[in-house]
């Protein structure tokens, strides 16, 4: 029972299997791909070769994350791979460029913003999905500091690739004082959510 509102595993698993399929559908909006009644992909997604993935957890550089790492090779170019479909596909284009619109500033400014919306909906989701199926749920304060890259300010990338899934580590403080240490705690993702 959580809240007055009664519910068994059964329904919490089904819960949680529609709400990884619907971030899924998100994802593949945000991605402005298609889909079929079965949610499969049209033209089918571009390949991550999951098994060879690597990551480097000590890396502290700027900007650092297993997306830069060289041993790993993406059948696209994800920086621009979107914003190249948009240009090239006549469909986006009249759903994302203004007619006469200038070089500096193409966009329309309300597909921008619905775009946003949506990206913000998509994390909120994929917050919560993070959150219950990545082991011993985290605390807000963990959570919500998740980096995907190293930062300016010395904040390390806690998102990482490991032997095929991903994982997100999170530091723990409670009886600091007691010890002077802390603990690290890793999660790992289900490849679906990862």
């Amino acid at each position: 029972m959580c809240q007055r509102i009664r519910f068994n595993m059964e329904q919490l698993r089904g819960m949680m299997h529609g709400l990884v399929e619907e971030t899924r559908r998100d994802l593949m909006e945000l991605l402005m791909l298609e889909m079929d009644a079965e949610g499969e992909v049209k033209g089918g997604l571009p390949p991550i070769d999951w098994d060879r993935l690597q990551d480097n957890a000590s890396e502290e550089k700027v900007g650092w994350s297993f997306l830069k790492d060289i041993q790993n090779k993406f059948a696209v170019d994800g920086k621009w791979w979107l914003l190249k479909r948009i240009s090239h596909e006549d469909q986006l284009q009249r759903e994302w460029i203004q007619e006469g619109g200038d070089q500096k500033h193409p966009f329309r400014i309300e597909a921008v913003q619905e775009y946003q919306r949506k990206v913000e909906q998509f994390q909120e989701k994929l917050l919560l999905v993070m959150h219950m199926v990545g082991g011993q749920p985290a605390r807000a304060t963990e959570l919500i500091g998740m980096r995907h890259c190293n930062t300016k300010q010395g904040g390390l990338c806690n998102i990482f690739v490991d032997c095929g899934m991903m994982a997100f580590v999170t530091t723990y403080h409670k009886n600091y004082q007691q010890t002077g240490k802390m603990k690290i705690i890793h999660r790992y993702l289900p490849q679906e959510v990862g």
